[in-house]
């Protein structure tokens, strides 16, 4: 809706704005805080994001009493439009770890009875993508394809349909989850209008 995406534009300004007004390159992260959010919240759909999400990250860093808090924070603001966001990879790396996250966001759900739902958190489309992806981000970081120090993306982090999602979750948490997941990401998904009214339109020269 035209109130969300003018909310949404608002937020994407202000975190820009406070990574540039920070000092050493290290904080240089667009971030917002809760007074921000909370004045435009309207007409969004919020999700607990990839591994850098506050709640996600509490539950990377073993902390799920601080990701519960957060998470019930979120949920305060947006009610139903907030939903806790379980992807469908097992990655694990230095301060991330995928299997850590989905099984606390489980828990999280069965606690609060927030609702589930299922991201890719895709970086290409086809699985087969995933070292094509590598070197065109090697491209943009003027990084040697094969050093160790190389970002590698992983073949799991492509779009995966429904199918791949249901048979990735049930084998932990069952069918009758797995489904779930999916249709909750349907039902938000259908909250979200068409997009005719963002202006300027997109011109495919036909």
């Amino acid at each position: 809706n035209g109130i969300g995406y003018r909310n949404l534009l608002t937020l994407n300004y202000e975190a820009e704005k406070c990574k540039l007004n920070k000092n050493s390159k290290e904080d240089k992260i667009a971030t917002i805080d809760w007074t921000i959010l909370e004045k435009h919240k309207e007409g969004l759909i919020c999700l607990t994001g990839g591994s850098t999400g506050i709640v996600n990250k509490y539950l990377s860093d073993c902390e799920p009493q601080l990701s519960e808090q957060e998470a019930l924070r979120f949920y305060e603001l947006f009610g139903d439009d907030f939903a806790l966001e379980m992807q469908p990879n097992n990655i694990v790396t230095d301060g991330y770890d995928q299997i850590a996250i989905n099984q606390g966001l489980y828990r999280l759900h069965k606690k609060t009875g927030i609702k589930c739902v299922a991201a890719s958190g895709a970086k290409y489309i086809n699985k087969e993508s995933s070292t094509a992806q590598s070197l065109l981000y090697a491209i943009k970081t003027h990084r040697p394809f094969k050093a160790k120090y190389a970002n590698r993306f992983a073949p799991s982090q492509y779009l995966h349909t429904a199918e791949d999602v249901i048979a990735f979750f049930k084998r932990n948490f069952g069918q009758e989850f797995a489904e779930q997941l999916c249709a909750h990401s349907i039902e938000l998904a259908n909250k979200c209008e068409d997009p005719k009214w963002v202006s300027p339109l997109y011109v495919t020269g036909k």
